[in-house]
């Protein structure tokens, strides 16, 4: 019997053939689902972060309701590479 995968995203597709163990492992990997405003964030935390140091640096206030994705955004930056001179 085949499946009928047109309703995935073909490149998942080939994951519907790999065994429970993998797929559950895959599930529960972290993520992450990039979206404007946050793009935007951590655009500007970076340019924060080289900004050339002196005495009264800018800041950045990151707030929200409880759920809305601050630590993410934050655990995200963190993750990235540093690019710079």
């Amino acid at each position: 019997m085949t499946a009928d995968l047109g309703h995935l995203l073909p490149e998942y597709q080939q994951e519907t053939t790999l065994s429970d163990e993998e797929r559950i492992r895959r599930i529960r990997l972290d993520r992450w689902i990039s979206y404007p405003r946050a793009e935007s964030i951590l655009g500007r935390m970076r340019e924060l972060l080289s900004y050339p140091r002196h005495d009264r640096m800018p800041a950045l206030l990151l707030y929200g309701a409880t759920g809305m994705g601050k630590t993410k955004i934050l655990r995200k930056f963190c993750s990235m590479p540093l690019t710079g001179p």
